[in-house]
């Protein structure tokens, strides 16, 4: 028999994986992240198919939204899970520890089995040019049928990445923490000077986590991986 509290998860869109009749660890399993692994493959598939020019890569306005759901989905996840499970374990401190162990990593083991991506950003202004976003966070107005702004893509073959004529080397760029796509690329191009900003920047991007406790975590795990020279992936 299911719970109110089931019920309701159920017409929202989750797995509810508890019962509160008994007197075990009551957690509430989410499944925002095979939804969100559902959405990036989208995503992906839309840009792949998307030509410009003779180059794919670039989004269109389904696959932003696609992405603005993802990252919303991840947020209730992450808040359903966090206040449901401290509900369920009020009094047991075991449960306690559970739910909030559980809570912190999901994002994580999340955002780091999320499709990876790899992206090319020119930029022949400054970066503020090259942002989808104003200052004030509103949004800019796109150019030539495109849904962003400047030129950005994901790269689906490598081969496509090519050194640059002046110095012979492929800048490659990593996002910061809690950094979206969009701030990803802008800080890509403003590290670095406008000779290379040109040429374009390959940006290794990782999905952030929903929250900056999980965030920490993961960054840590992605360093830890660096330092002993392994995959993160």
């Amino acid at each position: 028999m299911m719970t109110r509290v089931s019920v309701v998860l159920a017409l929202q869109g989750y797995q509810a994986i508890s019962d509160l009749r008994t007197g075990t660890i009551a957690r509430v399993e989410v499944g925002t992240g095979i939804k969100h692994a559902h959405a990036d493959y989208h995503e992906q598939d839309i840009r792949r198919n998307n030509y410009i020019g003779g180059k794919n890569g670039y989004n269109t306005e389904e696959s932003l939204e696609l992405d603005r759901r993802a990252d919303r989905l991840e947020k209730t996840a992450f808040y359903v899970d966090l206040a449901l499970g401290s509900l369920y374990g009020w009094g047991n401190t075991d449960a306690i520890k559970y739910v909030g162990t559980a809570v912190a990593t999901d994002p994580v083991v999340r955002a780091a089995t999320a499709p990876e991506q790899i992206w090319l950003t020119t930029c022949k202004r400054d970066s503020l040019y090259c942002s989808n976003f104003n200052r004030d966070d509103s949004k800019r107005p796109t150019e030539n049928g495109r849904a962003e702004i400047g030129d950005k893509r994901q790269i689906f073959d490598i081969s496509e990445l090519k050194p640059s004529d002046s110095n012979n080397v492929i800048t490659i760029s990593n996002n910061g923490i809690m950094n979206p796509l969009d701030d990803a690329l802008k800080n890509a191009i403003k590290q670095n000077k406008w000779a290379t900003n040109k040429e374009g920047v390959a940006v290794v991007y990782n999905r952030p986590t929903s929250n900056p406790l999980s965030e920490l975590l993961y960054a840590a795990y992605d360093k830890t991986n660096d330092l002993l020279g392994a995959d993160c992936r």
